[in-house]
């Protein structure tokens, strides 16, 4: 996903930025956090977040799918307080501070790690939106609705990307 041209962010917030503990951006995901291995989300912080922000919203894709980019994971509705997410979230629709998380390109709800077929790695990308409201969603919401959603609300973005091949 790439954020519309109609979607319009903060150049002024060049400092947001996201982290993992687990990977560095630009270096191969772990084992653990695949299909290869526990399947388990990554722990993420971010910091320097923009002023105005009333949640955030994160969206995993990779883009080197076969038939185009492929939906790892949405959630939406993170607190504004929230700057981390530890590892191995659960992957129900609701999460416990009140997150939601939508279907996948698996038709799952939750975290679902890379699985690319064999051969080439591909590379995977976390987007984290700082957006200026609550998305107005329900569980188990799409892509397309995700996208809707944030349509001229995202105050900055960070993300960071990995590789990972079989």
């Amino acid at each position: 996903m790439t954020i519309p041209s109609t979607i319009k962010t903060n150049p002024k917030s060049t400092s947001f930025s996201l982290e993992s503990q687990d990977f560095n951006s630009g270096t191969k995901i772990p084992d653990e956090l695949t299909c290869s291995g526990s399947n388990v989300s990554p722990a993420l912080e971010w910091m320097n977040v923009p002023e105005s922000v009333k949640s955030f919203a994160i969206f995993m894709d990779d883009p080197d799918a076969p038939r185009g980019s492929f939906t790892h994971w949405l959630i939406a509705n993170i607190p504004a307080k929230t700057t981390t997410l530890k590892k191995g979230i659960s992957t129900a629709t609701t999460l416990p501070n009140g997150s939601i998380q939508g279907k996948n390109d698996f038709n799952t709800a939750g975290y679902r790690g890379p699985c690319p077929p064999p051969g080439k790695a591909h590379n995977y990308v976390i987007h984290l939106y700082a957006i200026d409201n609550i998305l107005p969603l329900s569980d188990s919401f799409t892509k397309s609705e995700f996208e809707s959603a944030l349509e001229g609300h995202v105050i900055s973005e960070a993300k960071i990307t990995g590789s990972f091949g079989r």
